[in-house]
């Protein structure tokens, strides 16, 4: 592709890799997400052309028109794309240099204090309500896939490669899934034993995980046998026992900690009962994603100004 210059490599797995870029023919620099055709898991056919193309291509097209074109602010614009060589190539937008995955945040920040932690949570949630009421969900929920803003706690969703069509109104069964695409950390218990799942079900439990990593800077699970097995409430009652020998050791050497880090298990009961709600591991009695909002937790939590 003559007209992209490529910078320098941004981030690689095991189904594409992702470069920085200028666009020389206006000088943009511009983020080129490359994914080979073997490792695309869901296709959409284009109404125009009827080639083959990867979903995410379509999905990421729908929010990125929307308002003029210039988007939603909580999810990565869309460009354009190009088919070459068995390869697709999707040119997207460049955030700058202020901003970091939540990963590199919760590990320069965690465990992030209770009420940071539910405004950067809220902006998730919200922006996951939005693209479920557009038709998708995004079905790979992680640290890794939200970018954060390092000043202003904007965020935005990116990786939609695993991205799966909400049901219809008309449908009368959600729209199960066979194969688990995401990342195995962020497993439901139904999907790690391999049976067919409710894409918002999982989804919800991984904004849990998602939340419980960001108030303890810990994975919840670390194995199979811990999703499965694991009491949530007795895990988060064990660091909560914690809190008060963790503030004294923090009051005695208070250097170096930043004012967006809190003190290890002291969160509240309506924290608590969030991760409980979504940490269900019975998937017919875990809360809908857009009833989190509805959480005490959440609801007194501020918005993130855009």
């Amino acid at each position: 592709f003559d007209f992209i210059q490529i910078q320098k490599q941004l981030g690689a797995g095991g189904h594409s890799t992702v470069r920085l870029a200028i666009r020389s023919y206006d000088n943009k620099p511009v983020v080129c997400k490359f994914i080979k055709n073997s490792s695309v898991w869901h296709w959409d056919e284009c109404k125009i052309t009827g080639r083959q193309r990867p979903l995410e291509i379509k999905v990421m097209r729908k929010f990125s028109n929307l308002n003029n074109g210039r988007g939603h602010p909580n999810l990565i614009n869309y460009y354009e794309h190009f088919e070459l060589n068995g390869k697709f190539m999707i040119i997207m937008e460049y955030m700058g240099e202020n901003w970091i995955d939540l990963y590199d945040y919760i590990e320069e920040y965690g465990p992030v204090r209770e009420d940071v932690s539910m405004e950067i949570f809220r902006s998730i949630v919200e922006t996951l309500v939005f693209l479920h009421s557009i038709g998708y969900y995004h079905n790979d929920i992680k640290d890794e896939n939200v970018m954060i803003h390092s000043k202003t706690r904007q965020i935005k969703l990116i990786d939609f490669g695993s991205a799966t069509p909400v049901p219809g109104p008309d449908d009368k069964t959600p729209n199960l899934c066979e194969n688990f695409y995401g990342t195995k950390k962020f497993a439901a218990p139904e999907a790690v034993l391999g049976d067919p799942y409710n894409p918002e079900m999982q989804e919800s439990w991984a904004l849990g995980t998602l939340l419980f990593v960001l108030l303890f800077k810990l994975d919840p699970f670390t194995t199979d046998e811990e999703i499965m097995g694991t009491d949530i409430l007795r895990r988060i009652n064990k660091f909560r026992a914690m809190a008060a020998k963790n503030l004294a050791q923090r009051r005695a050497h208070p250097q170096g900690i930043s004012e967006l880090t809190g003190v290890l298990g002291d969160i509240s009961d309506d924290a608590v009962e969030a991760l409980c709600a979504m940490m269900e591991k019975d998937p017919t009695k875990r809360i809908k994603v857009k009833d989190i909002l509805q959480l005490a937790a959440v609801k007194k939590s501020r918005k993130v100004r855009i």
